[in-house]
This record gives C-alpha cells, structure tokens and sequence, in this order.
C-alpha cells in the first residue's frame, strides 16, 4: 500500500511539474492503482483507489466549467473553528476560490505525510471573486492564517502550507481578470476587494 501511496505522490508531482501531461497521469495512475498487492492488502487497496478516485472527480468536476479554468491548486487547512480544522486542498480558477476537504478515511489509511498525494475533492467553500471582500493576514500560534470575508457576511479562516504570497497574488490577479472594474487595495496585511 505504501509503495502504491509513494508512486502516486511521486506521479502528482510530475503532473504539477508539467513533466506529464492530464492524460499521461490518468493513464498512469490507473495503472499504479490496479497493479497487484498482498493480498491481505487488496481491501486497503481498493478503499485508497476508491477514496483517492472519488475525491479527484467530485473536484474536477466543481471546477470544470466553459467559462472557467483552474490556475492552482494546493495543500491547506480550514480553521473552521479553535479545535475544528478541516485539512485539504485550495483551489483557485479563473472565477473564484474553493476548498475541498480531505475524506476521514483516507487520511486514516495513508497517515499525517502522505495525505497530501490526494486532492480534497469534497468543497465545502465556494467564493465567487464577485462576492469577495477582503482577505486579512492574522496571527495564528507560530504561523498565520487568511481571513476571507464575504459580501454577504461570510468569514473562512484559510492556512496555506506554503507559497502565501504567491496565493494571495494570483487570487487578486484572477479577480482583477475576472472582474475589469474590480479595484483591489493591499494596505499592510488587508486585502480589499471594491
């Protein structure tokens, strides 16, 4: 299961590399998730595929549109409250920012590393850039989080694993695309959508 665990990760890493192409992951990772195991492994096998399978359509699925493609994806967590954190993965397209958590089971199976090979495909944020109205860095313990607020009163607390201002970059350059007349202000640590 860990050699299985340890060749997708590997084959993520190529496709977000541009190495491989979508076509050449799914092909290849088709081919990694049915090759034979132990057989006292063949139960946990088929719950990682089915995890792993299920999550990475229900997200694709959520992002792919005519109008609107994906610009980046990547590893995060959903400080939904002081003891409730959701661990999964942000995703920002041509028209808004998404969260898909990480299911339970899977990050039971491959353990507190190699979780992150699997994209969280379950959304459970969902912010159009034409609703967006800040986003605050705050303090968090050692690191810091992002405040996301909404027109219609909303909050998410978001804590990138890495690359921070390259996400916060890339969020207010997709929304000024998205959005000709959008004015976005960045006034120390606050963002503001206008």
């Amino acid at each position: 299961m860990e050699d299985k665990l340890s060749k997708l990760k590997d084959l993520s890493a190529l496709l977000n590399s541009g190495v491989i192409s979508q076509s050449e992951f799914e092909s290849l990772k088709k081919e990694i998730i049915n090759s034979k195991s132990n057989p006292s492994q063949e139960k946990d096998d088929e719950e990682i595929k089915n995890e792993y399978v299920s999550e990475s359509q229900s997200a694709k699925k959520d992002i792919e549109n005519e109008d609107e493609r994906p610009l980046m994806n990547g590893s995060c967590n959903y400080l939904k409250g002081a003891m409730n954190v959701k661990q999964g993965t942000a995703y920002l397209t041509t028209k808004r920012f998404l969260f898909g958590k990480r299911s339970g089971m899977f990050q039971a199976v491959a353990g507190p590393i190699l979780m992150h090979l699997a994209k969280g495909g379950n959304i459970i944020i969902d912010i159009e850039f034409t609703n967006l109205k800040s986003i605050e860095k705050k303090s968090h313990g050692f690191g810091s989080k992002y405040l996301f607020s909404t027109k219609d009163g909303k909050e998410f607390a978001i804590q990138w694993n890495r690359k921070q201002e390259q996400w916060l970059n890339s969020i207010c350059e997709a929304a000024k695309r998205d959005i000709s007349s959008l004015k976005v202000n960045r006034i120390g640590d606050l963002i503001e959508f206008k």
